[in-house]
């Protein structure tokens, strides 16, 4: 392949001189170079930029005015460009000058021809470098551009990625929160169901068993891990039960509601089936996910097992709830009825003791016809009282200073029945938003209900040296607590579920059983929840909880 030839440097001599000019052109062409030669000193920028020159050679001085503006022009043409002079001036400074005003090299006439070609080489050569050297820079300042700029986008993409990598942590933390959370609650329902709940392998060995198995069966989880399930069931049951108990199908088919005998360890099982406990079964198969190159396998079982005895107390107590409601409805109604002729009838008795003169019936009667009349206007009231009054109209109201405001208004009747009454107040306020009137009646009946313990009119009297009532106000979280506490007798544990029921009550003689059931009708009536329970001495502590009011609370 044939390499194109180099091209010879082109070289631009300025002289006035015709005879010098036509030796130095002879001499170049001898030396390979390109020759261009002008004597015009108006148009030596132009020759540079046309012939594309490589270096300059000037004689000098240039012109009278100076050289100065000419070397302007020329650089103006190409910065690169070597310029050499020579001149007959034999003066040092004349040299010196030349050298400021930008020449790259100077020679004094006469000179050899061949020196005068290795400078314009060497000058040439320079140039080369020169060239090369801004290229390289220039290559340099792009790569470093570019990989700036590449720079840039990595860090934006870095940036973009760690942001996403929070986010992600967060979420996951988030997620991982929720989930130990959500895990927490699922077993703390597992651990206080009081169903049996249980999960068995795929060989029939407990691999959970809820801790509710010690109150309903007398053994602990600890003896059924790892056990097979037919330790629980009675030989003449295992036909019938242990293909629900180890249910193996699933959705639609599987058992729903079966009753199944199981063993209790501490009771006589020598009658037929009496002795066994009766539970209703829940259970279905446990399968491993389906995929593309696997089937599902079957791996245990999940059952919960209902006690029968426990769900007939539960029906038992819904039936009584909606008896009650009903009873409740059907009181109201029979009380508005009764209202308005109870009214009449007493407003007639009222004119008849007026004229009891001319009455036929002795005053003795009509005292005996006024009581009944009160007697049934009194019942009829109760029954009115069966529905928790509306809340009507709230306010806000410091319920340490109103609570005391009450127990003052109490007190005449509290010294009657020689109890004495100790406060334990809140220092700071406890607003609340309540109805006055209702919040009065919520305290006089826990108050008469702890007069009633103290004074025997449950059946038994406190025990103490004298009769004492605790009022206590405090801040609990995001809610104000009001506690009522006596000396009495404390409460029976098997009345603690029905106290807020209606008609419930231990008055041996009277009592409708109303009065904490209008108190939880109340509170809850507020937002709030009330409570009873026996203190560490035995004596019955009421509790009431009620919301404080909030900053962004609006009242109406």
């Amino acid at each position: 392949m044939n390499r194109p030839m180099p091209q010879s440097p082109r070289i631009c001599f300025l002289t006035r001189e015709p005879a010098f000019r036509k030796t130095l052109e002879r001499l170049a062409h001898q030396e390979g170079f390109q020759i261009h030669t002008t004597a015009d000193l108006g148009n030596v920028d132009q020759v540079v930029a046309l012939h594309r020159i490589d270096a300059l050679i000037l004689e000098l001085p240039l012109s009278p005015e100076g050289d100065a503006a000419l070397l302007e022009r020329v650089r103006a043409a190409d910065t690169s460009l070597p310029l050499i002079g020579i001149s007959a001036d034999p003066r040092p400074e004349l040299a010196v000058e030349a050298l400021k005003s930008g020449l790259t090299d100077y020679l004094r006439k006469p000179f050899n021809a061949e020196e005068l070609f290795q400078r314009v080489g060497v000058a040439l050569k320079r140039r080369q470098l020169q060239k090369k050297l801004r290229n390289g820079q220039q290559q340099q300042r792009l790569t470093i551009e570019k990989l700036s700029h590449t720079l840039e986008q990595r860090a934006a993409e870095l940036m973009t990625a760690m942001q996403a990598l929070k986010e992600e942590r967060l979420l996951r933390r988030t997620t991982q929160v929720a989930l130990r959370r959500s895990e927490a609650k699922f077993n703390e329902l597992l651990d206080t169901s009081p169903d049996l709940i249980y999960i068995l392998d795929r060989h029939g060995r407990f691999r959970y068993v809820s801790p509710s198995v010690g109150d309903l069966l007398g053994i602990s989880e600890n003896e059924l891990i790892g056990h097979h399930f037919s330790a629980l069931l009675p030989s003449d049951h295992m036909a019938h039960s242990q293909y629900h108990f180890r249910e193996r199908r699933t959705r639609q088919r599987a058992t729903r509601s079966y009753e199944i005998r199981l063993i209790h360890k501490h009771r006589d099982h020598t009658e037929e089936g009496d002795g066994f406990p009766r539970f209703q079964l829940y259970a279905s198969g446990i399968y491993t996910p389906a995929s593309k190159s696997a089937r599902t396998q079957y791996i245990g079982t999940c059952g919960i097992a209902r006690e029968v005895g426990r769900m007939q107390t539960l029906e038992h107590r819904l039936f009584r709830t909606e008896e009650s409601a009903i009873l409740g409805q059907l009181a109201l109604s029979a009380s508005r009825r009764l209202n308005s002729p109870l009214q009449g009838v007493l407003s007639l008795l009222s004119a008849v003791e007026k004229q009891s003169d001319e009455s036929n019936l002795s005053a003795k009667e009509l005292s005996l016809l006024r009581n009944g009349m009160g007697q049934i206007s009194r019942i009829a009231k109760q029954l009115g009282s069966l529905q928790p009054p509306p809340v009507r109209r709230r306010e806000r109201l410091d319920l340490t200073l109103f609570v005391a405001e009450t127990i003052e208004l109490l007190r005449p009747e509290l010294q009657f029945s020689k109890i004495y009454c100790e406060y334990r107040l809140a220092s700071d306020p406890l607003p609340v938003h309540a109805d006055r009137t209702q919040l009065r009646q919520l305290i006089t009946i826990l108050v008469n209900n702890a007069m009633n313990a103290l004074t025997g009119r449950y059946g038994a009297a406190g025990t103490g040296s004298r009769h004492q009532l605790l009022v206590l106000t405090d801040r609990q979280d995001e809610d104000a607590l009001v506690r009522i506490c006596d000396n009495g007798p404390g409460l029976r544990r098997s009345d603690l579920p029905y106290l807020f029921e209606p008609f419930f009550s231990r008055k041996p003689q009277s009592g409708a059983g109303l009065g904490l059931y209008i108190a939880r009708g109340i509170v809850t009536g507020h937002g709030g929840r009330i409570s009873a329970a026996n203190n560490a001495r035995g004596h019955a502590v009421f509790s009431v909880h009620l919301p404080l009011i909030t900053p962004h609370l609006v009242v109406e």
